[in-house]
């Protein structure tokens, strides 16, 4: 049932109730509520539940810092927390944000899906005859061996 919207009170009388129901004039997405009521509930969390409006910069940045330094969220995530807990104090508390500075998540590094001509002409120089010239040939044709399902394919 995650279409069905969380019922707010009349009078909201707990803050993630106030800033829900604030989200929601807003004219945001139901998706983009939950997304950041969970991130402001985390932050909360993560400073021993005290109100947001006692939190300052500070805290703010260490606890940004915190999610790419030791939650090693990628930047991605990091970035929506961030969207979430800046509405939260520009628009919802009014308390404007200024002189951020936080660890930023590095995004991961990926390894090369193909071998350089170098790796390649390695591995092939490491092989014995008859192997060698058998890669050597299929190097040169830029043939692809490739595994489908258990299943090995050579594309031209």
């Amino acid at each position: 049932m995650e279409g069905v919207k969380v019922p707010i009170p009349d009078q909201p009388q707990k803050f993630l109730d106030q800033l829900r129901a604030f989200i929601r004039l807003d004219g945001k997405s139901y998706a983009t509520e939950n997304t950041y009521v969970y991130w402001v509930r985390q932050y909360i969390l993560y400073h021993q539940k005290k109100h947001p409006s006692t939190l300052g910069v500070n805290e703010l940045k260490d606890y940004l810092s915190h999610l790419a330094l030791k939650q090693n969220t990628s930047p991605n995530t990091q970035k929506t927390a961030l969207n979430a807990l800046m509405f939260m104090y520009n628009r919802f508390l009014k308390q404007p944000i200024e002189n951020l500075d936080f660890s930023y998540a590095k995004k991961p590094v990926r390894t090369p899906v193909v071998f350089t001509h170098q790796e390649a002409m390695s591995v092939i120089n490491a092989m014995e005859m008859p192997y060698q010239l058998m890669a050597k040939l299929m190097y040169g044709a830029g043939l692809i061996l490739r595994t489908n399902n258990n299943r090995c394919q050579i594309r031209c």
